[in-house]
């Protein structure tokens, strides 16, 4: 046989340049300033209604003999 001479052409792979672009990940919170429902604790006006403390005491009437 005649010596097989085999040329194969240059086999060069052009990838296209890989460039990933993320949407720039700007985390933008919600202003962290604790305001924790504005912390407004109502202690229903604390209003101790004591049952008017009015102590009526037998009238004293000290009957000295004279």
């Amino acid at each position: 046989m005649a010596d097989s001479t085999e040329t194969m052409a240059d086999s060069t792979v052009t990838m296209a340049d890989s460039t990933e672009t993320m949407a720039d990940s700007t985390v933008t919170m919600v202003d962290s300033t604790d305001s924790t429902m504005y912390s407004t604790e109502t202690i229903t006006d604390s209003t101790e209604t004591m049952a008017d403390l009015s102590e009526p005491m037998a009238d004293s009437t000290e009957t000295m003999a004279d």
